[in-house]
C-alpha cells in the first residue's frame, strides 16, 4: 500500500466531483431512511498494491458509483450514469498531499431494474492508480 492511504481522500474527491455534477440530486455515503429519488451512493471499493518504480508505491482501487431512480423507465438512471461518467472518466481529480492520480477510468457500466419492479438501479465501476509521491 502506499504510504499514504489513498482510498478515503480518493473518495472525499469523488464525492465532491459528483456533487457538482449530479445537483441537485443528492450524493450519499450513508442512504438515510427516508432518502428520495433520485440519488447517487458512492459505494464499495478494494484496493490492491500497485508498484509504481522503485522507489514509490502506489494502490490499485476499483470504485463502485450507485444511482437510483423510481422514474417510469431507465432515462432518469441513463441520464445521470452519463453525469457521473462525465465528472469523474479520465479526470484529474484532487487528492491530499503525498498521493498523484495516475489514471481514473470507467471500466464498466449497468443499469437494471429492481426485483420490485419500480426502482432502477445503475451501476458504474472505475479504476483508480494512485502514486504515493516518493520522499
Amino acid at each position: 500500500m502506499t504510504a499514504v492511504a489513498a482510498s478515503w481522500p480518493l473518495q472525499v474527491a469523488v464525492f465532491a466531483a459528483l456533487r457538482a455534477a449530479v445537483q441537485p440530486v443528492p450524493v450519499y455515503d450513508g442512504v438515510p431512511a427516508d432518502a428520495a429519488f433520485p440519488y447517487v451512493v458512492v459505494g464499495d471499493d478494494s484496493s490492491v498494491d500497485w508498484p509504481v518504480a522503485l522507489d514509490a508505491d502506489g494502490e490499485d482501487i476499483d470504485v463502485t458509483i450507485h444511482l437510483w431512480s423510481r422514474y417510469d423507465g431507465h432515462k432518469e438512471v441513463k441520464e445521470l450514469m452519463g453525469k457521473v461518467r462525465a465528472a469523474l472518466h479520465n479526470r484529474a481529480l484532487p487528492l491530499s498531499a503525498g498521493l498523484s492520480l495516475v489514471s481514473f477510468r470507467c471500466t464498466s457500466e449497468r443499469s437494471f431494474t429492481e426485483p420490485d419492479g419500480k426502482t432502477r438501479h445503475g451501476v458504474i465501476r472505475f479504476r483508480a492508480l494512485i502514486a504515493s509521491d516518493p520522499d
